[in-house]
């Protein structure tokens, strides 16, 4: 089955996605939506690395300290 316009796009409607960002411009106001999708990235990318046991932890270097 081809897509056409208006059909759905991976089981999604078209409509559903301007919804969901109006929802999320809602909650979140301009000003907050880079620090939100900052922080989004950096949770997937430490959940990338911990799945992959690329844990900086575990690279057997002593833990750094900020104290002198």
């Amino acid at each position: 089955m081809a897509h056409t316009d208006g059909e759905m796009l991976f089981g999604f409607h078209w409509i559903w996605g301007v919804i969901l960002l109006a929802v999320v411009l809602i909650l979140f106001g301009v000003g907050r939506l880079p620090s939100v999708g900052e922080g989004l990235g950096r949770g997937i990318r430490d959940f990338r690395k911990a799945l992959s046991g690329g844990d900086d932890a575990s690279k057997g270097g002593p833990p750094e300290s900020g104290k002198n």
